[in-house]
């Protein structure tokens, strides 16, 4: 289900190494930006809640699209960034899309 503006959205990523093992110990920012200018970004530090899993809560203050960026350092100094599309992230009230 697509988040919802103005309510509180979890957000957990996964990172795991080429082999499939969980990459604990990583240091983790997420942003999330509206795709038209004049927007704010909303950046929170994501926390480690089991090896390899780091999960970050915001609220997005409207609705339409957006992009998720997660970035930070491995434990081996290695720096990361990935980026995802967020597209129809819907008002509070609207009731969510049939899948």
């Amino acid at each position: 289900m697509p988040p919802a503006a103005v309510t509180t959205t979890i957000v957990r990523v996964t990172l795991a190494d080429s082999r499939g093992a969980p990459v604990g110990g990583a240091k983790l920012r997420f942003d999330a930006h509206m795709t038209h200018p004049g927007m704010a970004p909303v950046t929170t530090d994501a926390i480690e809640i089991s090896p390899g899993t780091y999960q970050s809560t915001v609220r997005l203050s409207m609705a339409g699209d957006w992009v998720f960026v997660v970035s930070g350092k491995l434990p081996d100094g290695h720096r990361i960034t990935k980026e995802m599309q967020v597209p129809a992230v819907r008002a509070a009230e609207a009731p969510a899309p049939p899948r």
